[in-house]
């Protein structure tokens, strides 16, 4: 922002932002706003490093990878939970093969093991800001312009 230094605001771009606050019977009031990171006709953003307590940054094929192993763990858990006892079920005879369903949600819920350990890993870094954080966290100063 004009007339600000560089320590006391940043000039972003946000694709995500999430405000929290408390009332007065001690609730968190919780409000995001997204923003589509593909349309960068919307303006920067001014924002008072005060109000800031991280910032949250993945590399563009770490989120993919992300979204990617997010939809795989959903899909791993709806086949275990819903597609293994229904194609395990013998309508004919009315038998159930235990084999088929222990094969099927146990592979289901393997692949979903693997997909949230690789949704965990890809789900970007967070940098604490502030003076709370001292040495974990960032510290804005000004750029030396000589």
């Amino acid at each position: 922002a004009i007339g600000q230094s560089f320590s006391d605001s940043m000039q972003i771009h946000p694709i995500r932002e999430v405000f929290s606050s408390y009332n007065n019977e001690g609730y968190q009031l919780r409000k995001e706003r997204f923003s589509n990171p593909f349309i960068l006709s919307s303006k920067m953003q001014a924002i008072k490093t005060s109000e800031i307590s991280y910032i949250s940054y993945t590399r563009p094929i770490e989120n993919k990878i992300h979204k990617t192993a997010r939809v795989f763990g959903w899909l791993s858990l709806t086949t275990a939970i819903l597609v293994a006892p229904l194609i395990s079920i013998d309508y004919k005879h009315g038998d159930f093969n235990k084999n088929l369903y222990f094969n099927t949600a146990g592979y289901s819920l393997g692949l979903m093991a693997i997909s949230i350990t690789v949704s965990k890993l890809t789900n970007g870094t967070q940098y604490l800001i502030g003076k709370r954080y001292s040495k974990k966290g960032w510290i804005f100063t000004k750029k030396n312009t000589s």
